[in-house]
């Protein structure tokens, strides 16, 4: 399995909309939008899935912060290695610009809700829980079978 990039709790697809709804038309032209979790921990040697990989978490937004390179929302309901826990909404150069925000205003708190998972560095989806073994374990099985049934014409 490919190396963890990150861990972190990824939005679900109501409340992606709910930040794309709110936020889009606020931010500057040609940035990146971004909005879709908020990280747990930035990938180290010994970086492991979390326990709790898949498990729904409900993150209540309590503040947004601005910068010339980056807008985040402040976020609590999970644990975070970042000293501010945020979901970056959008970001003028990188992401990880979100981080060095310095100026957070108060908004009227709403919630959202993802799952527990990791983002690996081969990139495609985040996995937030145990589908990709089932999955692996069926197209095992049926590999198997095959191999049975075409041994057995030999």
């Amino acid at each position: 399995m490919s190396k963890i990039a990150y861990t972190g709790v990824f939005l679900d697809a109501a409340s992606k909309k709910i930040l794309h709804d709110k936020y889009d038309d606020q931010l500057p032209d040609g940035w990146t939008w971004s909005g879709d979790h908020m990280t747990i921990d930035v990938g180290k040697k010994d970086t492991e899935l979390p326990k709790d990989t898949g498990t729904e978490v409900t993150l209540t937004v309590t503040q947004i912060g601005k910068s010339n390179d980056a807008w985040a929302l402040k976020v609590d309901g999970y644990r975070s290695s970042n000293a501010i826990p945020h979901i970056t909404l959008a970001h003028r150069v990188a992401a990880k610009d979100s981080n060095k925000i310095e100026n957070w205003e108060d908004i009227k708190q709403f919630t959202l809700t993802g799952k527990v998972g990791a983002q690996y560095h081969n990139g495609g989806l985040p996995y937030v829980g145990a589908r990709r073994k089932r999955t692996r374990r069926a197209v095992n099985k049926l590999k198997n079978k095959l191999r049975r049934k075409i041994s057995r014409r030999a």
